[in-house]
């Protein structure tokens, strides 16, 4: 197509002056000319007839099959042309067909291969990437395990065709361990916080508490039993004076953690105070007093 410039000049110049224009075509023209007669005033353009093309040899990765030129070279605009199976277009790009003056045949661009999901893994599910079993170039491959077991590396990235590394593992499942335990030391596991399978967590409680579970065992990402408490230790009852009955609390000799101790003295003495409060292995007040004929 040519596409017109009009350049209009002043008659009293016609006779006077030389304009020489140079011009091109536009992209994938060829032909182009100029010339401005003076006795007309105004350029004329010429040429610029649409580049024709035919298809490459290898067309590979390429669907081409809009774009027949067993007939004859094509211009670029008859010429439709989309990925083949296993090929795409990065996000936010066009499959490009370029067809350039003095070519004759067409240069296709845009199309990758896709990354296959790894096949055979043990542990691994079905499709072993979770996005499916085609990953685009420059994509990642997210590798999914069955329950119970986790991929190890967590993610293969597709670069033209070959995902790096080319293939993960699934290993048992590690487990993490509990958390917000209410007076637990954080991590609440001597061993840290995240478990092989296979391994245990000791429990521990900060001082004056103790865990109502020694150990948790953890096996293909469950903890066995899945969490624990830290119960206060109990408070044993006051002793050292002779006027303390035994033993010294009517509720025993062990008053649990937030229990209250009735206070007992031998026959014909009374305690003051009455009452007493065990708190974290610590009686409050720490004790009591015997008073003869109260």
């Amino acid at each position: 197509m040519v596409t017109s410039v009009i350049w209009k000049l002043p008659h009293s110049l016609l006779n006077s002056i030389r304009i020489d224009c140079p011009v091109v075509c536009r992209s994938g023209a060829d032909g182009a000319s100029a010339s401005c007669p003076v006795d007309q005033g105004r350029f004329q353009l010429a040429g610029c007839a649409e580049a024709r093309c035919r298809l490459p040899v290898n067309t590979t990765g390429y669907d081409v099959s809009r774009c027949n030129t067993a007939a004859g070279p094509l211009p670029t605009y008859q010429c439709s042309v989309a990925c083949a199976v296993g090929f795409a277009v990065p996000v936010g790009q066009n499959v490009q067909v370029n067809c350039e003056e003095g070519e004759t045949e067409f240069r296709f661009g845009g199309c990758l291969p896709h990354c296959t999901a790894p096949v055979g893994i043990t542990y691994a599910q079905d499709i072993s990437c979770d996005g499916g079993s085609m990953v685009p170039h420059r994509s990642s491959c997210n590798a999914a395990c069955v329950e119970g077991y986790q991929p190890v590396p967590a993610e293969l990235r597709c670069q033209l065709g070959f995902l790096i590394p080319e293939t993960f593992e699934c290993r048992e499942a590690s487990c993490i361990v509990p958390g917000n335990i209410s007076n637990a030391y954080d991590p609440p596991c001597e061993e840290g916080s995240i478990l092989l399978s296979g391994t245990s967590c000791t429990t521990r409680c900060l001082q004056g508490y103790a865990p109502d579970v020694a150990e948790l065992s953890c096996s293909k990402g469950q903890l066995d039993p899945e969490s624990f408490s830290c119960a206060g230790l109990p408070c044993a009852a006051p002793t050292g004076d002779e006027d303390y009955a035994t033993p010294s609390c009517a509720e025993g000799a062990q008053i649990p953690h937030g229990g209250t101790c009735t206070a007992r003295c031998q026959s014909g003495s009374s305690p003051t105070p009455r009452t007493l409060q065990c708190s974290v292995q610590m009686m409050e007040p720490r004790n009591f007093t015997c008073g003869k004929g109260s």
